[in-house]
């Protein structure tokens, strides 16, 4: 196989948008879900979608825009949960994109402005990495606002198991039997 075509497929592979889905718990997912953000649940098939207020391992109360009013959902309800990341987490991502250019652009001017003898050289790094950070912070933000997470969650139970306990005595030996069920 030629390593061009290799190469292309490799690249046409990475340009292809795809979502990778794995199924977890509630409870693995419970900590990591944002509290006051919207959140749309996936409820019997269809979508319930609201402001989050408590995530717990046995189930979600989300503030519905629709009922002005809580609804606890219990997990074996619950099949998918899909929230908004938070915004400033792109804004950081983009000032951090945006600054580093602009920081080698101002050191450039600067130089460049010491050497035809201007005045006002000192202060061009930190202009440009203001300039260029704001708006890699504001293209990041204005990205990262349409991005939503979608977790698929694994059918099932309560997390905290019942356990029943049951002790008959034995008439054919001297003993007895113990049966623990979940």
């Amino acid at each position: 196989m030629r390593p061009t075509f290799v190469l292309t497929a490799a690249l046409l592979a990475c340009l292809v948008p795809f979502e990778a889905s794995a199924q977890v718990t509630l409870a693995a997912l419970a900590p990591r879900l944002p509290q006051g953000h919207r959140t749309v649940l996936t409820v019997d098939g269809h979508p319930l979608t609201g402001d989050l207020v408590r995530a717990t391992a046995d189930g979600v109360v989300i503030w519905r825009y629709d009922t002005g009013a809580n609804d606890e959902v219990p997990v074996t309800r619950l099949s998918a949960v899909t929230y908004d990341d938070p915004v400033w987490e792109g804004a950081v991502g983009g000032f951090a994109i945006g600054a580093a250019p602009g920081l080698a652009l101002g050191l450039f001017a600067r130089t460049y402005c010491h050497n035809e003898g201007g005045g006002r050289c000192d202060d061009k790094p930190y202009v440009t990495t203001a300039v260029t950070g704001a708006l890699g912070a504001l293209l990041g933000a204005v990205i990262d606002s349409e991005h939503r997470t979608t977790v698929r969650v694994a059918p099932g139970r309560p997390a905290a198991p019942t356990a029943t306990v049951a002790v008959r005595p034995d008439r054919r030996r001297p003993m007895a039997l113990v049966t623990i069920a979940f």
